[in-house]
C-alpha cells in the first residue's frame, strides 16, 4: 500500500507547476503576437498581471521558483545556503491559499484555451522545473515521506545553481524566454497607439524595463527612480526653455504644463505611470531639439 502511495507522489502535475504554467502563458502570448492577434495577447497579459499580482501566494511561489531556476553561483557553499533559505521561504507560503489561487488560474486557462493545446506546449527545462516544483511541495509538507527523493532533488538543484553560465541568460537581460522581444513588442504597440505613432529608442528601452520588472522588486524600484529623475530633468528643461522662449502663446501655456508635471508623484509602477513617463521623455526630447523657426 505504501509503495503505491509513493508512486502516486512521484507523479508530477504540470498544471500546478508555477514555472511551467507561467512559461506556457508567455509562449501563448508570443504565438498570438506572431499571428498578429494583439487583443488576444493583451488578454493573456492581463491574466498574468492579475493572477501573479504582488502579494498573492502564487506571486510568492513564482519568485521563489524563478530564483532557484535562474540563479547562478560559483561557490558550493552559496548554493547550499540558497537551498536552505528557499526551503525556509517555502514553509512560509499559505498552502491552502496557494492551492486555491492555482485552481482559479487553471479554471481561467481552461475557459479561455483549448487545454489539449495549451498544456502540451513544450518547456525546454521541463525536468528542472519539475524538480523545483516537487521540492517546493515537499518542503511545505509537515511530514516528508520520501527523504530519498528530497535528497536527490536537492542535490540536482545544487548542481543546477553551480551550472556553467554560457548557455543561460542573466536575470537582468531576460527574465523568461520570449518576454524580452515579443511581450515588449505588444506593450510598445499598446503605448504607441495611445499617444505616439513612433516610439524613440529611449522610450522602447523604458518599456522593456517595465515588462522585465515584473516579479522583481529591485527592478521595479529602479524604474520608479528613473521616472522621478525624468520628472526632475523635464522640469529643468522646461524652465530653461521658458527663459529662452519668445513665442508668447507657447510661453503662456508653460505654467500649466509645469503644474501638471509637478503634481505627478508616482508611487507605483503601472500602465498609467509608464504612459506619463513616456510622454515626459518625448516632451523633453522635443524641447531639447533646436528650434527651426
Amino acid at each position: 500500500m505504501s509503495k503505491r502511495n509513493d508512486n502516486k507522489n512521484l507523479k508530477h502535475n504540470k498544471k500546478r507547476n508555477v514555472g511551467i504554467i507561467y512559461e506556457q502563458l508567455v509562449r501563448t502570448i508570443s504565438e498570438n503576437i506572431i499571428d498578429d492577434r494583439g487583443k488576444e495577447a493583451e488578454k493573456i497579459i492581463d491574466i498574468v498581471k492579475r493572477r501573479f499580482a504582488p502579494g498573492s501566494e502564487l506571486y510568492k511561489e513564482f519568485r521563489l521558483f524563478n530564483a532557484l531556476a535562474r540563479t547562478r553561483v560559483n561557490e558550493p557553499s552559496m548554493a547550499t545556503r540558497i537551498i536552505s533559505e528557499a526551503k525556509n521561504a517555502a514553509k512560509d507560503h499559505d498552502e491552502k491559499v496557494l492551492d486555491r489561487e492555482k485552481s482559479l488560474l487553471i479554471k481561467e486557462i481552461n475557459t479561455m484555451f483549448d487545454s489539449k493545446l495549451f498544456y502540451t506546449k513544450q518547456v525546454p527545462e521541463y525536468r528542472t522545473y519539475a524538480t523545483i516544483q516537487t521540492l517546493l511541495n515537499d518542503w511545505r509538507c509537515d511530514r516528508v515521506t520520501n527523504f530519498q527523493r528530497v535528497a536527490n532533488f536537492e542535490k540536482s538543484i545544487h548542481e543546477h545553481l553551480l551550472r556553467d553560465g554560457d548557455d543561460y541568460n542573466t536575470l537582468d537581460s531576460e527574465k523568461t524566454p520570449d518576454v524580452n522581444s515579443l511581450t515588449v513588442k505588444i506593450m510598445s504597440r499598446k503605448f504607441s497607439d495611445s499617444f505616439s505613432p513612433v516610439l524613440t529608442g529611449e522610450q522602447k528601452s523604458a518599456i522593456q524595463k517595465y515588462v522585465l520588472s515584473f516579479g522583481d522588486d529591485v527592478a521595479t524600484n529602479n524604474l520608479l527612480y528613473e521616472v522621478k529623475e525624468e520628472k526632475k530633468l523635464l522640469l529643468r528643461t522646461l524652465n530653461n526653455y521658458t527663459a529662452a522662449c519668445r513665442n508668447k502663446i507657447i510661453k503662456g501655456r508653460i505654467p500649466t504644463i509645469l503644474e501638471n508635471i509637478d503634481e505627478f508623484s508616482p508611487s507605483k509602477l503601472d500602465d498609467s505611470t509608464m504612459a506619463k513617463y513616456l510622454t515626459m521623455i518625448n516632451l523633453r526630447k522635443e524641447l531639447s531639439e533646436p528650434d527651426d523657426e
